[in-house]
């Protein structure tokens, strides 16, 4: 990826390019927030999962995809601020109600590690930690059946 304007583009790792990629970093105080740049392009390209599983190819279209780099563009920097600025852990430290982080293992916007320390540290009557070791950001789509059987075992009686 190549920072100019605050424009992004997003570019293939290539055999010509790949130590280019090495070299990205974070600013310290991100670090916790994803993984290195060697973590993300083993799974990326090791694909340690099964290989049946391929959380990369999903079936968006151009258009899909136009809109999703619209939406990213458009709101991404307000977020990222205002989640830095005002960490959810410092804003709630207990809560009165059962608590159930849905987590996706392969997930680089909200990391499995940083969502246990939070869940640890938080005051509920109730709280689980549930991964879905098939997902990377969205795992209500990529593993449907179990996340819906999940909540279907969970909440029916509510």
């Amino acid at each position: 990826m190549h920072g100019r304007n605050n424009v992004v583009q997003i570019q293939p790792v290539t055999r010509d390019k790949w130590e280019q990629a090495l070299q990205i970093s974070l600013h310290e105080h991100q670090t916790h927030l994803v993984p290195g740049v060697m973590e993300g392009l083993a799974y990326a390209y090791i694909k340690p999962w099964d290989e049946a599983f391929d959380p990369y190819v999903l079936e968006y279209n151009g258009l899909d995809v136009i809109r999703f780099y619209t939406g990213i563009l458009q709101s991404q920097d307000g977020l990222v601020r205002e989640a830095l600025e005002q960490p959810l852990p410092g804003l709630v430290d207990e809560v009165h109600v059962p608590v159930y982080f849905l987590m996706a293992q392969y997930d680089y916007m909200t990391t499995l590690k940083e969502a246990d320390i939070y869940l640890n540290k938080l005051k509920a009557p109730r709280k689980e930690l549930i991964v879905f070791h098939h997902s990377a950001h969205y795992p209500q789509f990529e593993e449907n059946d179990r996340f819906t059987t999940w909540l279907y075992e969970h909440f029916r009686s509510s």
